[in-house]
């Protein structure tokens, strides 16, 4: 039987042995960890004991908090990758309320919150929208049931989709780190050309910031120096799917107009067809004093002014 918790502190843990798994992100490997669960159920019930057994049988790490503040306090100390909810009634706290606290911690970008709801008995009517969930931060609900079988395929479901996909995300972080730390310059487009992101040695380079490129068309920032049969390579390249390399023309926020040795590849997306474009510019031969210039401090700060 399940254990009496009116005899015991408001946040319990279970016993579950933890394993680590690989998951592939392109070729970077990544550890994922035992996945880690939150229960917040005011009072012991089927459902909370549904959810605390099959977090058992399928060795997950599991916390339950009996009110708002437990649940907070747990959360930011441990911050589980799952948080389970309980809001099929707002007699003992507002699961909504809570919801939106947890979503102001900033450990929360990669956490996944579920509601746990009442079943629509009314059949003849309408379905309640699930917008007011999403707005408050809830990722997804989960319709009473207190089957153990039918709460493990739910965590399992959110293991292998959700949070499986948002650890990938959080890994990305670190590649972008890494393209914030090289010298060369870096660019990503959409489909439509559309620049996406550009590092910082692009900034430093171009004299444009982020925020000024961002959603402008790569071709719009081009300079005229690139002859029209080295356009026409680029685009033939990226729709076969293959990498382009050679001279590029790089113009600058001033005017002036730098070389630059530039790789280019697609991205392939659904259909086998480009979802991005990434370039590559490091300096070329002619205009490596240039970028000499541009790691000294004092030079950076006459051509900002």
């Amino acid at each position: 039987m399940f254990p009496n918790f009116t005899t015991r502190p408001s946040t319990l843990t279970s016993n579950a042995k933890s394993s680590d798994s690989e998951v592939m992100l392109g070729p970077m490997k990544m550890k994922q960890k035992c996945m880690s669960i939150l229960l917040v159920f005011a009072q012991e019930d089927y459902q909370s004991d549904g959810f605390w057994w099959a977090a058992e049988k399928g060795g997950y790490k599991c916390n339950i908090s009996r009110d708002p503040e437990s649940a907070l306090e747990t959360y930011q100390a441990k911050n589980h990758d799952v948080v389970i909810i309980d809001h099929r009634s707002n007699k003992s706290f507002d699961a909504e309320a809570l919801c939106r606290s947890i979503r102001a911690t900033k450990a929360s970008e990669h956490t996944v919150i579920v509601a746990v709801t009442k079943k629509h008995i009314h059949t003849d009517k309408e379905e309640p929208s699930i917008l007011p969930l999403l707005k408050a931060g809830f990722s997804r609900r989960f319709l009473e049931s207190s089957n153990v079988g039918t709460c493990l395929n739910e965590l399992l479901v959110l293991e292998h989709s959700d949070v499986v996909t948002r650890q990938k995300l959080c890994t990305c972080s670190a590649l972008f780190s890494a393209l914030d730390s090289v010298n060369d310059c870096v660019e990503i487009s959409n489909q439509d050309h559309e620049i996406q992101y550009v590092n910082p040695a692009y900034e430093r380079l171009t004299g444009y910031t982020m925020e000024e490129v961002l959603g402008k068309d790569t071709r719009e920032l081009r300079s005229d120096r690139n002859k029209q049969e080295i356009s026409d390579s680029i685009n033939g390249q990226m729709k076969k799917g293959k990498k382009w390399e050679g001279t590029y023309y790089t113009r600058r926020k001033s005017g002036d107009v730098l070389p630059q040795h530039c790789r280019m590849c697609p991205v392939m997306g659904v259909g086998g067809k480009p979802s991005h474009y990434v370039s590559i510019r490091s300096p070329h031969m002619e205009s490596s004093h240039y970028f000499d210039k541009l790691k000294d401090p004092d030079y950076l700060s006459q051509i900002a002014n």
